[in-house]
């Protein structure tokens, strides 16, 4: 189950209640309702988290690094400009 969803067989890459319960099932051959379930994970220190959503026209992870690093400061402009105040 660490391993995530995907490598248990499942579709989606984010754990649900019930498929939880399905590959507990599959596997342990024992059967839970949500409700049981939940309490079980929580016991155990998991937490449920929702999925942030994501804008379609969002930047990439590469789009943002590229933008930070073409909007740092140069250095040696700014060693120039101080040179020059009285």
């Amino acid at each position: 189950m660490v391993a995530g969803p995907v490598e248990c067989g499942f579709e989606s890459g984010m754990w649900t209640a019930p498929m939880v319960i399905a590959h507990v099932h599959r596997k342990f051959d024992i059967e839970y309702k949500r409700g049981g379930m939940e309490g079980l994970l929580r016991r155990m220190g998991f937490s449920w988290r929702r999925a942030r959503p994501r804008h379609p026209k969002a930047a990439s992870e590469e789009q943002k690094e590229e933008f930070k690093h073409s909007w740092l400061p140069n250095t040696n402009t700014v060693d120039t400009r101080m040179s020059t105040l009285p």
